[in-house]
């Protein structure tokens, strides 16, 4: 194995590299609002644009659960487990009719086979 020159590694152009590259990484990522001075502007329009809209869709929900249908300041965690429990309520409640609607089929096929053999004897 050749032993690696300590002149080759801290030339005087490989510095000036590491440097160039150290100014390029600094001035792109550690001050990218220079690059755009209406970035920030931006962000925080943006920012509140979302936060705006986030609580828009909460009162919304907080509106569509039985219960939370007055003006008072609920917590957002409050509506969360709220909606999850109607949500779960909801779904079981729709495997049940589903359930009950297949009965249903069952009990109107046998009723129309019935009535075919009726019909047949008349």
């Amino acid at each position: 194995m050749r032993p690696i020159s300590f002149e080759i590694l801290y030339s005087k152009q490989s510095t000036i590299l590491f440097v160039f590259r150290l100014c390029v990484f600094v001035f792109i990522f550690i001050f990218p609002r220079h690059l755009d001075p209406n970035k920030k502007a931006t962000h925080n329009q943006l920012e509140k644009k979302r936060r705006d809209e986030m609580k828009t869709d909460f009162d919304d929900l907080r509106y569509s659960l039985p219960g939370f249908e007055g003006p008072e300041l609920i917590p957002k965690i409050t509506v969360l487990l709220s909606a999850d429990e109607r949500i779960t309520t909801l779904m079981r409640r729709e495997k049940e009719l589903e359930a009950r609607l297949q009965l249903a089929r069952k009990d109107h096929e046998i009723l129309r086979q019935r009535l075919v053999q009726i019909e047949k004897k008349s």
